[in-house]
């Protein structure tokens, strides 16, 4: 399951019920279980109620559409990314880029402070 495919799919009805159960402290049973629990919260929490879902949605299909054309796995990549010391993304359309899946494990959770004027233009 992709990123977006918990903002945008699992829980597209009830984002904002998981979201403010999660902003509280109160895990749902079906993210407690997951070994992904900490990237699904994050996720989750980072998606603000008023973010264009077709937008999101949009960025996955051409993601998979990329790889599929390629041959070469590709990955959407937050590039302000979710967990940093100086930092926190958003998942936004303009937040998110897709990268091949080389490069977006290689990238992890770094920061590029030289980036940040490209970003915020």
């Amino acid at each position: 399951m992709g990123m977006l495919d918990y903002v945008v799919h699992r829980v597209s009805e009830t984002h904002s019920k998981v979201r403010a159960a999660l902003l509280c402290g109160d895990v749902p049973h079906w993210i407690k279980r997951s070994k992904r629990k900490r990237y699904i919260s994050a996720i989750i929490i980072s998606t603000p109620p008023w973010v264009d879902r077709d937008a999101l949605k949009l960025i996955q299909y051409n993601c998979r559409c990329i790889s599929e054309l390629t041959g070469v796995p590709h990955e959407i990549n937050h590039c302000v990314p979710l967990h940093h010391p100086l930092v926190c993304g958003l998942t936004v359309p303009w937040n998110l880029e897709i990268i091949t899946a080389k490069r977006n494990n290689a990238l992890s959770n770094h920061w590029n402070n030289d980036r940040q004027p490209d970003l915020f233009l």
